[in-house]
């Protein structure tokens, strides 16, 4: 069955050039719009002014940007914000309370889903799931490259989401880890998904990524059904000084449209 891949970015690509005051959010939105991409992933605690309650102006202008430029915003990823100091960490309902803050300024926004890390545990995930359903959005959990399907802790993921059957939780992978692993987990995977990343370091002239072998990734998730965002991201906190982000993310979705054979 073959299925709609819709090709998203995050903005965290870019997450270099904000810091450094060399790109304003409003100039990644344009770069990712003209480079055409559908839709745009943000990572609060680096895009936005004030981490535990954005301000309603920087809500308004960024709403205006995605019309100006006419980008869907598909995800708001509160990435590890559950550590707010390296000594202090969030648990139990604290955790619980952050999410619905957090789900809610999402929903403002316009964004359906929200990505939570892994470490946040099943357990709270169960405990969001009503919230999660009264704000209209998708929870999911980030699986990270050395992740593995097998892993005591995805089996747990895994039967929430069979045992609960909540279509407000789910997963995503980053399909590096497929470098190593058998597709067939991916497979796995997909009923649970609605976007995953796609993330990279360096592609050269000719679009290939030498890394993830996502020209067979790709079409093995055409083939069985995937619909949903695969998000670009340009891993430039990795990359030496004078990586060019919008020239590898141009690469990268120019090799993205040549395998999944897009105009």
């Amino acid at each position: 069955m073959d299925s709609k891949i819709q090709l998203g970015v995050s903005l965290f690509s870019f997450a270099i050039d904000i810091q450094r005051q060399k790109l304003s959010l409003e100039e990644c939105v344009r770069i990712v719009s003209e480079l055409g991409f559908e839709g745009v992933e943000i990572i609060d605690p680096q895009m936005l002014s004030g981490c535990i309650q954005p301000s309603d102006a920087w809500g308004d202008e960024f709403l205006r940007l995605l019309e100006k430029y006419r980008m869907d915003p598909f995800c708001y990823s509160t990435s590890s914000d559950i550590e707010f100091r390296r000594d202090m960490c969030l648990a139990g309902d604290e955790i619980i309370r952050f999410m619905i803050n957090k789900m809610l300024y999402a929903k403002r926004l316009g964004f359906p889903y929200v990505s939570v890390p892994h470490a946040i545990s099943p357990l709270i995930l169960e405990k969001l799931i009503p919230y999660a359903e009264e704000c209209g959005i998708w929870l999911g959990v980030e699986m990270l490259r050395l992740h593995k399907v097998n892993d005591p802790i995805w089996q747990e993921y895994i039967e929430l989401f069979e045992r609960s059957s909540s279509e407000h939780i789910g997963i995503i992978p980053d399909i590096g880890m497929f470098q190593t692993e058998p597709l067939e987990d991916l497979r796995m995977l997909i009923p649970y998904s609605r976007y995953m990343h796609s993330k990279f370091h360096n592609i050269g002239e000719k679009p290939i990524d030498h890394c993830v072998p996502c020209d067979r990734i790709l079409p093995y998730l055409q083939r069985n059904g995937f619909c949903g965002y695969i998000t670009s991201i340009h891993e430039s906190q990795d990359c030496e000084d004078g990586a060019d982000s919008a020239e590898q993310l141009k690469r990268h979705i120019i090799m993205e449209k040549q395998i999944l054979k897009y105009k």
